[in-house]
């Protein structure tokens, strides 16, 4: 009976003990796994995600890309002008070409007076386009 008793005795005591989990270091161990697994997928997916965008928002980019085209055309096409400028017998050249126009734009709309009128009429309608009168 003294044997029965030790090992009821041994018995309960295992009972009353909480059991140890060994699941936590699974999870410590799966969620560095799990995240690797999200930044490869996502990587892996990246072109796809890109071709979305740019499917989404394609027009909106496009306008993007052509304005800043366009400001990149006109600072170098800018800075071409003053290199040239900067070259003595193309800048009185420059001034030459702008005196002329100068003079055709005096020639052909400021000295007739049909022209004139034709110039007023030209800039009444730019402004009414703008304006919307």
């Amino acid at each position: 009976m003294e044997q029965k008793g030790a090992i009821q005795v041994e018995t309960s005591t295992l009972d009353e003990q909480k059991p140890v989990d060994t699941t936590t270091n699974t999870v410590d161990i799966e969620k560095p796994n799990k995240i690797e697994e999200q930044f490869r997928d996502i990587f892996s997916n990246f072109p796809d995600y890109i071709n979305q965008l740019y499917q989404e928002y394609q027009s909106q980019l496009q306008i993007v890309f052509f304005l800043a085209l366009a400001i990149l055309t006109v600072k170098l096409l800018a800075s071409f002008v003053q290199a040239l400028n900067r070259i003595p017998i193309l800048s009185i050249s420059f001034e030459l070409i702008g005196i002329g126009y100068l003079l055709w734009f005096v020639y052909r709309y400021l000295l007739n007076q049909d022209n004139r009128q034709e110039l007023l009429d030209k800039i009444e309608d730019i402004r009414t386009e703008i304006i919307g009168k």
